[in-house]
């Protein structure tokens, strides 16, 4: 006989985030994230070789000087 299929799909864990680091959720920007974190716009764009100031969610943004 043949079992039935579970009915819950597992759920993908997020991977964990380094130190030092933040994944960009839904709405933030670099200013958000300057301000959470105490970093200019413009550090954060050297730090992450970022040109344009377009982040998405997922992304792994450095925050930290490590």
């Amino acid at each position: 006989s043949v079992a039935p299929k579970p009915s819950v799909k597992p759920h993908k864990t997020p991977k964990p985030v380094p130190s030092g680091f933040h994944r960009v959720k839904h709405g933030e920007t670099l200013y958000s994230l300057s301000k959470k974190y105490g970093v200019p716009v413009p550090t954060l764009k050297k730090w992450n070789k970022i040109r344009s100031s377009l982040i998405h969610p997922g992304d792994l943004i450095r925050v930290e000087n490590i």
